[in-house]
């Protein structure tokens, strides 16, 4: 089949979770995931493009997962371009798909007993299935916008939706990112309420050389105090990364 593509992937945390049992003994943990997907292509026009593809992922010592879906991409001439991704999962027990997301790093810390921490996460996970759906697309080749949400079907409150934006092309040797991020989500409402399963990042840096980026990330959450309002906590983080474009 003339474009059909395979590939692989593997991801791991070498402290992924750490915590102290009842007889205040510690335990620490890595946890890592591996996969592989097939990717086969339905049709290739000027003006769209249709793939069919298939995944499968496995936690180690965990559970596993799969999803089949289509995407789709309409190019716009030069100026723009459409991406829409539709997909169906079907997950066994102990396993929690995007392991590595944006939250990632907030739920790895979280307190294991805390329904919050990832690896209580993935310990209680059940057997399951749901759907996922994305849109993306950039105007330009300077702007790129981009909105996922997922569900797991029988599970209330168990949408997951992020939203991001990055301008880093849009001016020279300037790095600029928006997102947000809310879990816990039944009602499209929810998306934008603001409590303790929201999290909003800001990037903004300044490349110091072709391969150096130095830049702050403005970071907020929320809690909800006692009469239910939402009280921001904001965080401020340097950075430097190494850029390199393949």
């Amino acid at each position: 089949i003339d474009d059909l593509e395979i590939g692989a992937t593997y991801v791991t945390d070498q402290v992924a979770y750490k915590y102290t049992d009842v007889l205040e003994q510690e335990h620490e943990g890595s946890i890592a995931v591996y996969g592989g997907d097939i990717v086969i292509p339905v049709f290739n026009f000027q003006l769209a493009k249709a793939d069919l593809y298939t995944e499968f992922a496995q936690i180690q010592d965990f559970g596993s997962g799969n999803a089949t879906g289509v995407f789709f991409r309409f190019p716009l001439r030069s100026f723009a371009e459409l991406h829409i991704k539709l997909e169906k999962r079907v997950f066994g027990d102990n396993f929690v798909p995007n392991y590595f997301d944006s939250n990632y790093e907030r739920a790895r810390i979280a307190d294991t007993t805390d329904a919050l921490s990832r690896y209580s996460q993935l310990r209680s996970a059940k057997a399951s299935d749901g759907y996922f759906g994305m849109l993306a697309g950039h105007i330009l080749q300077k702007i790129y916008l981009s909105g996922e949400f997922q569900r797991t079907q029988g599970q209330p409150f168990s949408g997951k939706a992020i939203l991001r934006a990055d301008a880093s092309k849009l001016i020279p040797s300037i790095g600029l990112k928006a997102m947000f991020y809310k879990s816990n989500v039944e009602q499209f409402s929810d998306i934008f309420t603001l409590d303790q399963f929201a999290l909003s990042e800001v990037e903004f840096g300044y490349m110091l050389n072709r391969f150096i980026m130095a830049s702050f990330v403005y970071r907020w959450t929320w809690i909800r105090d006692e009469n239910d309002r939402p009280q921001v906590q904001e965080r401020i983080e340097p950075r430097l990364s190494f850029v390199y474009s393949f």
